[in-house]
C-alpha cells in the first residue's frame, strides 16, 4: 500500500463544510469495514488503514500550522535575517546580532528560526558560505585560502571540512571534475591568452 503524506492528501477547507466531508469520509470508512470484516475482512482492514492514514496526515498537518502560528518568524524577519546573511557572509555573524535584526533575543531567535526554516542559523549560514564558494571555484580562478576567507571561513583547512562533510569531495578536486566536465576552464593556448591585438613574445 502506497504510504500516503501530508504532502499527497489535498488540504481539507478551513471551514465547517470541508470539516464535515472529512468526517463523513471517515465514517464511510469505518462503516464499510464494519459491513465487510465478516465476509471480505481484507477489504476491511484496507478500509480501517485509509481511515487511518487520512487521520495521522490531518494531525501531522495541524501539528504543523500550530508550529508555524506559535513562534516561528514573520515573513518580513525572514527577509531581513536573510538579507543580513547574505550581505555579511564573509564576516562572523554572530546569533546576537541575527536576533537584534529580527528584534527578538538570541535564544528566542533561534527556536524561532529552527522552527520556520528546518535548520539552525548557524547551519543555514554555513550552507550559503558553500554556495559562495562554489560559485567562486567555477566563476573564478581564485585559490582556495582566498575563496576560503572571503567566503566567512577561518581558514583553507575550516574550509575544507565543511565541504567535505557537505560534498563528500575536497574542493580542489570538487573544483577540477566540474571544470574538466564543462571544459570551460580547461588551459588556454598562449595566443588564446593574450589580450586581443597583442601577440606572445
Amino acid at each position: 500500500m502506497t504510504h500516503l503524506t501530508a504532502a499527497t492528501v489535498p488540504a481539507a477547507p478551513v471551514n465547517g463544510i470541508g470539516e464535515e466531508a472529512l468526517v463523513h469520509s471517515l465514517l464511510e470508512l469505518l462503516e464499510r469495514a464494519g459491513c465487510d470484516v465478516d465476509w471480505d475482512p481484507e477489504s476491511a482492514k484496507s478500509a480501517i488503514k485509509r481511515a487511518s492514514t487520512i487521520l495521522q496526515v490531518e494531525l501531522e498537518r495541524t501539528s504543523i500550522l500550530q508550529g508555524m502560528d506559535g513562534g516561528g518568524l514573520a515573513p518580513w524577519q525572514v527577509r531581513r535575517v536573510t538579507a543580513y546573511m547574505e550581505e555579511h557572509l564573509s564576516e562572523h555573524i554572530s546569533v546576537k546580532k541575527l536576533g537584534e535584526v529580527a528584534r527578538r533575543s538570541a535564544s528566542h531567535f533561534c527556536r524561532a528560526f529552527k522552527r520556520t526554516m528546518g535548520e539552525t542559523p548557524y547551519s543555514f549560514i554555513t550552507r550559503r558560505r558553500l554556495a559562495l564558494a562554489q560559485r567562486m571555484m567555477l566563476t573564478s580562478d581564485a585559490p582556495l585560502s582566498e575563496i576560503a576567507v572571503t567566503c566567512g571561513f577561518s581558514d583553507q583547512s575550516h574550509f575544507t571540512n565543511r565541504f567535505r562533510g557537505a560534498t563528500g569531495q575536497s574542493p580542489a578536486a570538487w573544483r577540477r571534475e566540474r571544470r574538466e566536465r564543462t571544459g570551460r576552464f580547461k588551459e588556454r593556448s598562449p595566443t588564446a591568452a593574450c589580450p586581443l591585438g597583442v601577440k606572445p613574445q
